[in-house]
């Protein structure tokens, strides 16, 4: 069902902030890729193709609404565009000063914040320190880089109180009922198995506290255990995960440029999970040329690719498994950073 928006009483400043942001944020994206591409027709792609993504309808509607939305897009940009920063400076080696430390202060700060804007976003940054355990192990000459050094402890312990902060407000409880009560409950096979867990009869008085205390990981090993139902619940439903582009709660008059934007729109940021293999085909190219190389730069580009893949199938799989209800909103970050990295990586 769409309603018609309209303003709400005290939001125009909610809506002149997130809007000012997001401007500032994807300009600061675009300005970060066409300062690490090569030629000066690659960065006049960068400068016009980001700002481009993030001002159609997909990103932009959201600006307009108060939700998480907007500021979990805008601090993404601003977090991978200082990411981005960190990763070619940690590449060539440049040695510590008062820059290096202004750049970690910024990039823990932006990283911070944008865990905070959606409990799924703490698996990315999970992520994000393991691999740069990995590179610790991998690339020796960085083990002394006291910026990263303290940018992955600092991550450890976001990593740990998003999930304790997720956790402990229960925020899961709505999303896993809604699951339980589609997806287990009405499969005898499916509830027995949550019964080998302990859990009790639903109209039971300690269903509730079982439920609150166990839930989650009951959930998880049923997924786990039933990896044909997992996998292919998921790849199946890839389709109708990528066939959204517009938020679909509100709508718009569709003026001369409404049209002209949703047409840009959707090419920009195309509905289909082929997007998905594209990226992983890009990826696949600049780790082979990095390989060959032996290009410092190409290396940087690729790790920082394989952790936005990784980040955002992991991101994209939880949000689509933790409810039945609003699947495309909740898989939406994922889904276009699909989309973005396709333009980074093809300039």
């Amino acid at each position: 069902l769409e309603t018609e928006r309209a303003v709400q009483p005290c939001f125009t400043r909610i809506v002149l902030f997130q809007n000012l942001l997001s401007v500032i944020a994807w300009s600061v994206l675009a300005l970060a890729v066409a300062n690490r591409v090569a030629g000066g027709f690659e960065k006049l792609l960068a400068v016009i193709i980001i700002p481009a993504f993030g001002f159609t309808p997909a990103i932009a509607d959201w600006d307009s609404i108060l939700g998480s939305e907007s500021l979990t897009f805008s601090l993404f940009a601003i977090s991978l565009a200082l990411l981005l920063k960190v990763c070619f400076k940690a590449a060539s080696d440049e040695s510590d000063g008062s820059n290096s430390i202004l750049l970690t202060g910024l990039t823990l700060t932006a990283l911070f914040l944008w865990t905070f804007t959606r409990d799924s976003n703490i698996y990315a940054i999970a992520i994000l320190f393991v691999f740069a355990l990995i590179s610790f192990a991998i690339f020796p000459r960085i083990r002394k880089n006291k910026g990263l050094i303290i940018i992955s402890t600092v991550l450890l312990v976001i990593t740990i109180l998003g999930l304790q902060s997720a956790m402990e407000s229960r925020r899961w409880k709505k999303p896993l009922t809604n699951v339980f009560a589609e997806y287990i409950l009405p499969f005898p096979a499916r509830e027995e198995f949550m019964v080998g867990l302990g859990m009790p009869d639903t109209k039971a008085a300690e269903y509730p506290v079982w439920f609150k205390e166990n839930a989650p990981r009951a959930y998880a090993r049923f997924l786990i255990a039933h990896p044909g139902y997992t996998f292919t619940s998921f790849t199946s439903n890839l389709g109708g995960i990528f066939s959204e582009n517009i938020q679909p709660y509100f709508y718009s008059e569709q003026t001369t440029v409404r049209k002209t934007l949703v047409a840009l729109n959707d090419i920009l940021h195309p509905n289909t999970y082929l997007v998905f293999v594209l990226d992983l085909l890009l990826i696949l190219g600049l780790a082979f040329s990095a390989f060959t190389r032996k290009n410092s730069d190409l290396t940087a580009w690729v790790w920082l690719g394989v952790w936005l893949i990784a980040s955002a199938t992991i991101m994209m799989v939880i949000n689509f498994f933790a409810d039945s209800i609003g699947v495309t909103r909740h898989t939406m970050l994922a889904v276009e950073t699909f989309r973005l990295m396709l333009w980074v990586f093809l300039i």
